[in-house]
């Protein structure tokens, strides 16, 4: 995806994003749209903080690394994770806008 237009990249990440059973995939997927500064589409992934890791906070550190980088309101879905017990999630909270 390295040399694809960001018309044809973005749907593909996406699908990747929010799919793709392989967690380091998901991971790198929202990095890339980050790069790509895909704001809307990453907003539709904002859900997914709700949700259970399902082996680590990758994604959901991603998640708020987005929200930073492009200040995405990630506020109505954070309400969990700030009650984890992890030292990278609460740091990441506490730099989201």
């Amino acid at each position: 995806m390295a040399h694809a237009p960001a018309a044809e990249a973005i749907p593909f990440l996406m699908e990747r994003a929010a799919e793709d059973p392989r967690e380091t995939i998901r991971h790198h997927a929202v990095h890339a749209l980050i790069k790509l500064r895909a704001a809307r589409e990453l907003a539709g992934l904002l859900p997914l903080l709700e949700a259970s890791p399902p082996v680590t906070w990758a994604v959901h550190l991603a998640l708020l690394e987005a929200c930073r980088k492009l200040g995405l309101d990630a506020s109505r879905f954070l309400e969990r994770l700030r009650e984890v017990d992890d030292v990278y999630v609460q740091d990441a909270l506490s730099l989201v806008p």
